[in-house]
């Protein structure tokens, strides 16, 4: 866990040919994998140093991947983008992946763009969205398990329940959350004056929240079957660009911090121990666009990063302990599990990784 005193210097680097879309690493953190808007997927094994060679398993072309996510332990690497197929690779025990399977829609639809994936956090479904559809496949039996209709609209974001046991789709005026243990049953509906963008639940499952095209936070505490009233938040000065959860909670108010990333400002929320309602401090340094933010695992320690080049590092996310800059606009990053190191993708196709 960061210490108060403690800085993070460079550790590694590495390139690819674009903008790099999505970064993240594997459960035990013994592999990265990156992707990028030139259709990228590179994989690293435990990168520590610049003698670590990439595993290439996408080249370069005219259609992006978007997206990249690890099955819970790791097995499994799923990508999905502009190419309209979902390609899923399998460790083999090794030091390398190899394709294990291609779901692939782009005869059936020629111009889909699947944007958006999400593996349980406890199995082998892989949720991912089509058009107003998402599908719900059993990787590891090679079959679609369910294909859930969202009606209103195409479907924005996807995300899973700490344990799996709710799967959110966010779209046009409304977040629906379906019950995976019946898909067949009615989904709970939570209704917006606009469209939902992203979904982001609390690390617990306790709190779901919806960034929407309005500019508003819809934030809804999950108790029970029934629809709660949820929270509004408002007043951000741009478009929502990234949700982020703490997954340890504030031990004076019992509630775990969220931050916003907005305009150039991250807002930090926090809903005070007795009282109904949030309330929230702005961390206003960077001078452009926040483009994401994420807490360090067991930590209130925030990472943000923008277009401003900059890498920021806030304890408990008020104070700021640590700035890097970088060359290149900052797009995306990701927290090491067991938080010792931090990983940064830019605009320029920059990967560098920062470490104690």
């Amino acid at each position: 866990m960061f210490k108060h005193k403690s800085k993070y210097k460079l550790n590694w680097q590495s390139k690819l040919s674009g903008y790099i879309t999505d970064l993240v690493w594997s459960p035990f953190g013994d592999y990265l994998a990156a992707s990028s808007a030139s259709g990228e997927v590179q994989v690293w094994r435990s990168p520590i140093d610049s003698q670590t060679e990439a595993q290439v398993l996408l080249e370069l072309s005219d259609k992006a991947i978007d997206c990249l996510a690890f099955c819970h332990d790791g097995k499994y690497l799923a990508a999905t983008g502009q190419n309209g197929q979902v390609k899923i690779w399998r460790s083999t025990g090794s030091e390398d992946f190899t394709l294990y399977q291609t779901i692939d829609y782009q005869v059936e639809h020629p111009s889909i763009w699947i944007d958006r994936l999400a593996w349980h956090p406890r199995s082998y479904l892989l949720a991912f969205n089509l058009g107003r559809e998402v599908q719900v496949w059993d990787i590891a039996q090679n079959k679609m398990v369910a294909a859930l209709d969202f009606e209103e609209s195409t479907v924005s974001d996807l995300g899973w329940n700490f344990d799996g046991s709710l799967l959110a789709v966010g779209g046009k005026n409304r977040v629906k959350a379906w019950d995976a243990k019946d898909w067949l049953k009615a989904p709970l509906i939570f209704e917006l004056a606009s469209a939902s963008e992203a979904i982001a639940w609390s690390k617990d499952g306790k709190y779901l929240a919806s960034a929407n095209q309005d500019w508003t936070v819809m934030l809804a505490e999950i108790e029970s079957d029934q629809v709660p009233d949820p929270w509004l938040l408002s007043g951000f000065p741009g478009k929502i660009r990234h949700l982020a959860w703490s997954d340890c909670y504030v031990k004076k108010h019992g509630t775990p911090l969220f931050a916003v990333a907005s305009a150039n400002g991250v807002a930090v929320w926090i809903k005070e121990k007795g009282q109904k309602h949030w309330q929230c401090w702005i961390l206003d340094l960077h001078k452009k666009m926040v483009r994401s933010v994420a807490f360090q695992p067991n930590s209130l320690l925030l990472a943000t990063v923008a277009d401003d080049g900059l890498l920021c590092l806030w304890y408990e996310a008020v104070e700021i302990v640590q700035i890097i800059k970088q060359e290149s606009p900052l797009c995306c990053l990701a927290w090491h599990p067991q938080a010792d190191r931090l990983a940064c993708g830019s605009e320029s196709g920059e990967i560098v990784i920062y470490a104690v």
